[in-house]
């Protein structure tokens, strides 16, 4: 796994069964049918593209490694594990890793000697043509590691995980819950009760979410 938040999560079949349990439709030992999955993942992508829109970012946390090109001044992003923002920016000099500072698109476009050679000290990132651009230009080989996120992604096979931060994951669970109850016509006081529950792990996801924010880290990664 590419982050410690893919710890414990739930595949997307797992997590629907659980949403399934909750409200009483499917037994501990009863198999979940096609229909009932298809129904489920619809709903999960669903409450992701609403959440997407409410400008909740969902991600989790990718490291990447790579090394520099001698006179030249920006590296490739690695895709293997899909990092999309890169917020921090390691160098190895001497056997030990040094972070490199940030510079937003105007503060790297300003720098009159950007042919300037040496170990470098900032680091610039392009969406535009995912590369991590340096300055002074690396004038040799340097290992370079780079600390991002990535964006979830919908879920699309059944052993998927779709990218699931795992502090998201009892909030996805009961928002489907609630959706699925609406659906069986469970009873007023089920949905609820599920409703506050969802609202609750919501919430409580929604705080860590912003914890990370403050740092420098995570919100640079959303500020370029």
């Amino acid at each position: 796994m590419a982050s410690t938040d893919y710890d414990f999560i739930l595949t997307r079949n797992e997590l629907i069964e659980e949403s399934y349990r909750k409200i009483g439709v499917l037994s501990e030992y009863k198999n979940i049918s096609s229909s009932e999955l298809a129904s489920g993942n619809r709903k999960l992508n669903l409450i992701l593209k609403e959440w997407s829109d409410d400008g909740v970012k969902l991600w989790t946390e990718i490291v990447e490694t790579t090394v520099t090109v001698a006179a030249q001044s920006y590296v490739s992003i690695p895709q293997t594990n899909g990092l999309s923002y890169v917020d921090i920016v390691h160098v190895n000099e001497d056997g030990n890793d040094r972070e490199l500072q940030r510079l937003d698109k105007r503060e790297y476009e300003r720098i009159t000697d950007k042919d300037a050679s040496g170990i470098p000290d900032f680091f610039h990132q392009d969406v535009t043509d995912n590369r991590v651009y340096f300055w002074p230009v690396p004038d040799a080989v340097y290992s370079i590691r780079l600390y991002g996120v990535k964006t979830l992604k919908d879920w699309e096979t059944e052993d998927d995980t779709g990218e699931l931060a795992a502090r998201w994951q009892n909030a996805l669970k009961y928002a489907l819950a609630v959706d699925l109850a609406e659906d069986y016509l469970s009873p007023i006081s089920q949905i609820r009760d599920l409703r506050e529950t969802a609202i609750i792990k919501y919430r409580q996801a929604m705080n860590k979410e912003f914890d990370r924010s403050q740092s420098r880290r995570v919100k640079g990664a959303f500020e370029l």
